[in-house]
């Protein structure tokens, strides 16, 4: 395993009276999974040290997921404003899932609920539920979700009978709101404006309004969780400023999709992001925000995934801070539906990656939190802190990337320091993490220029390899397998007629901003248009013949009549 950045026994310190911190996976279909199944699931789970698994309230369409078999059923509400009657038929199956999770640990083991996921309508995840139908048939780009009046008291409908009008099955008669015993959290939805679209949720009140409500509706006890803004963390994303000055909000959800690679082990993002004290985390403590890295992965990095997923949750346990992995099953990792971050709690290998898993999930319960949790999770005893020299400094020493000191792609500087070009950290000068920046004012590498600040670059980087599925973040894009710097229609970039967007950004309101349904090269049917200029020829969207009018009517799917 690629080192880690070093831990500070001043954290260990300031956290040496704390509860315990915790660990937990995600498993998104675990209500649709066998009984017998199901339970054996769970009880696998529970003797492996999780306290919390996150799960979604979902269509279920395919009667097997990722080698699984499950059962089948529609989503509760279908169409938008129609529920399930009675709303039993449908929420019976995951009460059952939680009086199965409360029964087996004795109560130890909790849930966060995510009630929609941003994914269906995106056009990421199948189906195109609900509000993807409302809004496909009126000619709506999905973003309307967070901006349209009449979507939104929708949405608010949803979670309030599904949290307050169904009666619990299993515990007697209680609505959800109040089982605050079992439910630690209630997501926004799992990933608002997913794709690294934040921009379309933040500014538009959404994510207040819908933390509002639901904290008007829930037990004090069971915390509103953001889900992650944005989808998988880049730059600031996952923690706009709405999400501290929001009162309503008790989790700032993070989303992290890491990797080791030949500079750097897979934790260092993490510790980067979360330790110091000028860190996220000392923002979150003085807003009074509570942080969890609710989503984690193995993403393929150069170490290899047990080593990958020791690293990270190694480097959360040494920093604090709770989190679920993303995400576990049983069978097979190399299922024709998995990719990288599956693991398999059947693996019984003492060196793979649920060996690996089970060890920092164990590890969790140990180590003190840097924050207080007890409001939602009950721990006990003050823990131990890791003192290997995980994410800081020993004692108020300087004892990595100190100034003066020798400096490269191993051996980084840490704070504000900047490797200068004698490969010597020194004060930053020009292009700094946090600073301003622009098109004529850039950001020095490995650092790119996220909402006209400087931040730290941990996916799709410059020089890093790209594909189709690794795409480049920000302001590169891929060139021959390379993340390089986009020269002209790139994300962000004012755009016009004569000035178009590349490849799958599309011009929006003037801005270059990233296709995500309908787009040029995308597949197409009846069911799955496509958008703006485009038609669906030979079942692809491209753009539509020449020779024909133009018609400027935005509800036209095809503006152009031949």
């Amino acid at each position: 395993m690629l080192p880690l950045f070093p831990l500070a026994l001043a954290l260990a310190a300031a956290t040496s009276a704390a509860a315990t911190s915790f660990g937990g996976v995600n498993h998104y279909f675990l209500a649709a999974l066998e009984r017998r199944e199901r339970q054996s699931v769970i009880r696998t789970l529970h003797n492996s040290g999780v306290r919390v698994i996150r799960t979604f309230v979902r269509p279920e369409i395919y009667d097997s997921e990722k080698g699984n078999p499950k059962a089948k059923w529609p989503d509760v509400e279908s169409p938008m404003g129609v529920f399930a009657n009675p709303l039993s038929s449908i929420l019976d199956r995951y009460d059952d899932m939680l009086q199965d999770v409360n029964s087996i640990s004795g109560g130890r083991m909790k849930v966060i609920l995510s009630l929609h996921d941003a994914n269906m309508i995106a056009g990421f995840t199948q189906p195109c539920d609900a509000y993807c139908q409302y809004m496909k048939g009126r000619g709506m780009h999905w973003w309307s979700f967070y901006t349209d009046r009449t979507i939104r008291e929708a949405f608010k409908n949803r979670l309030r009978n599904i949290l307050v009008s169904y009666k619990s099955k299993n515990f007697v008669g209680r609505p959800w709101r109040d089982l605050s015993h079992i439910i630690m959290a209630i997501n926004l939805e799992n990933e608002p404006g997913v794709g690294g679209n934040q921009g379309l949720v933040t500014g538009t009140g959404w994510t207040c309004d819908i933390s509002t409500f639901l904290r008007g509706i829930l037990s004090e006890r069971i915390a509103v969780a953001t889900g992650a803004i944005g989808g998988a963390l880049s730059g600031s994303n996952n923690y706009p400023d709405e999400t501290f000055s929001c009162a309503a909000v008790d989790i700032i959800s993070l989303h992290g999709y890491f990797a080791s690679s030949s500079g750097a082990s897979a934790g260092q993002p993490w510790c980067q992001l979360l330790g110091g004290s000028s860190s996220l985390l000392a923002r979150a403590k003085a807003s009074g925000k509570l942080l969890m890295a609710e989503e984690w992965v193995y993403n393929g990095g150069t170490a290899g995934k047990a080593a990958d997923i020791t690293s990270q949750g190694h480097a959360l346990n040494a920093l604090g801070i709770p989190w679920s992995y993303w995400d576990v099953m049983t069978g097979s990792e190399s299922c024709s539906a998995c990719n990288h971050p599956e693991v398999s709690i059947t693996n019984t290998s003492p060196t793979g990656a649920w060996a690996a898993l089970s060890g920092v999930l164990r590890e969790a319960n140990t180590v003190p939190s840097a924050q207080d949790w007890s409001k939602f999770m009950s721990t006990s005893g003050s823990g131990t802190a890791i003192t290997d020299g995980t994410c800081g400094t020993s004692a108020g020493t300087c004892t990595w990337g100190c100034s003066g000191w020798k400096c490269g792609a191993q051996n980084p500087c840490q704070g504000d320091l900047d490797c200068s070009g004698n490969s010597v950290c020194s004060a930053c000068t020009w292009g700094c993490q946090g600073w301003k920046c622009s098109s004529s004012s850039p950001c020095k590498d490995q650092l790119q220029c996220i909402s006209g600040t400087c931040q730290k670059c941990v996916w799709g980087c410059l020089g890093w390899s790209c594909s189709s599925s690794s795409p480049c973040s920000g302001e590169f894009e891929c060139i021959s397998g390379t993340c390089k710097p986009c020269a002209w229609g790139c994300h962000g970039w004012s755009c016009s007629k004569s000035s178009p967007c590349k490849g799958v950004n599309q011009c929006e309101s003037g801005v270059c901003k990233p296709c995500t349904w309908g787009c040029p090269g995308w597949q197409c049917g009846s069911s799955s248009p496509c958008q703006g200029d485009l038609e669906c020829r030979g079942g692809t969207c491209g753009d539509c013949v020449s020779g024909c009018s133009f018609t400027p009517d935005a509800s036209i799917r095809c503006k152009y009549t031949c």
